[in-house]
């Protein structure tokens, strides 16, 4: 199963075995911009620029709680066990969110810069943000101490 963004702005739910979408979502923000899934497949996880992350039960078939991030939402992150997200919470703060509690646990002060990409590393023991000045900085996960923070000429990452 993937979850894209169609050209009409809609989040298209697809089987990849089939050619047509199974669910279309209309989104509440203008321009879907980041698509997640929670790991088991139950909840598709998405975001746009009205501030807001919107969850989906893929199994009802109907929408969940939304988090209301900054003015201007666009990325966030999905830890791999599906218990922590995080997200740009406003100009230059994170926000980490436990979604079995439902609400925000910790917050750091980023880059003044414009966030440009996201990411837990894959052991789920790191964030790494990457902002529009080429600074990288890396907090332990999902505490947000931070670690270090790297001045690049990289134009992404992966984790």
């Amino acid at each position: 199963t993937i979850a894209y963004v169609a050209a009409d702005r809609t989040l298209r739910v697809a089987n990849m075995g089939r050619s047509t979408a199974e669910l279309t979502i209309k989104s509440t923000s203008s321009w879907v911009i980041n698509v997640g899934y929670c790991p088991d497949e139950s909840r598709v996880v998405f975001g746009g620029n009205d501030g807001r992350v919107n969850f989906w039960d893929m199994v009802k078939q109907k929408p969940l709680d939304s988090i209301v991030g900054g003015s201007s939402l666009s990325l966030f992150a999905l830890a791999k066990d599906g218990k922590y997200l995080i997200l740009e919470s406003d100009k230059s703060h994170l926000g980490v969110w436990s979604l079995e509690e439902g609400k925000e646990i910790s917050t750091v002060k980023g880059s003044e810069s414009t966030l440009a990409m996201l990411a837990i590393s894959g052991n789920s023991e790191k964030v790494l943000a990457m902002y529009h000045d080429n600074t990288i900085m890396v907090w332990e996960f999902p505490s947000l101490n931070h670690l270090y923070t790297l001045t690049s000429e990289c134009r992404c990452f992966t984790s």
